[in-house]
């Protein structure tokens, strides 16, 4: 298969996350008018991963509010989307990143706004039915259908924001609630056990 041939003005932006959209928003608000392209292994369309943990998964906000740009701006402003997609391979003497369906994608410059991944803990039953991680616009679907019904018995693992916004959603709904964490007082190598206490 030939390879692309970029320009330097050529902009790829690997991951598909706010930190992606937001760059591809503000090059078109600076006045670039080159190619840019951005490579999201989600399906969906760029969106705020704040509301999954709060009012989205509270119900409180449709999905039609996370997104960061409306789903027509790409189009609008000429820059191109790469969904369902994952860089496997960046070949900077080529100037070229590999894709998992095996193609190849010339750039001038690559910007890596790849985020983070939650950590999984590999204990026995980890990959039970029921035991999941949180990150996603799709977690938070699965999760809120879960929870919606009430009284079920969650355990959360983690005490950070995340994990006490969670609890918070899940003891909303009408579940018995347990969060596991290091610390003695949530949160309080963030800002402090004062405030720890507070949230807690």
């Amino acid at each position: 298969m030939a390879e692309d041939i970029a320009t330097a003005g050529d902009i790829v932006i690997a991951g598909g996350g706010l930190a992606g959209a937001t760059a591809a928003k503000t090059l078109r608000a600076e006045g670039f008018a080159g190619p840019v392209t951005i490579i999201g292994a989600e399906r969906h369309h760029p969106y705020l991963r704040p509301p999954l943990s709060k009012e989205y998964l509270l119900g409180k906000a449709a999905e039609d509010a996370v997104p960061v740009v409306p789903p027509g701006w790409y189009a609008e402003n000429d820059v191109g989307l790469r969904l369902g997609a994952r860089v496997t391979g960046i070949r900077p003497g080529a100037r070229t990143v590999e894709l998992d369906d095996g193609s190849t994608l010339a750039y001038g410059s690559l910007l890596l706004a790849t985020g983070a991944t939650p950590r999984t803990l590999r204990l026995p039953g980890s990959d039970l039915a029921g035991v999941s991680t949180f990150r996603t616009l799709d977690d938070s679907r699965r999760l809120r259908s879960r929870l919606a019904e009430g009284g079920m018995n969650v355990v959360m693992i983690g005490s950070g924001w995340i994990g006490m916004e969670l609890a918070a959603a899940a003891a909303t709904y009408g579940n018995n609630v347990t969060l596991l964490g290091l610390e003695e007082i949530p949160l309080a190598g963030a800002i402090g056990p004062d405030l720890g206490r507070f949230f807690r």
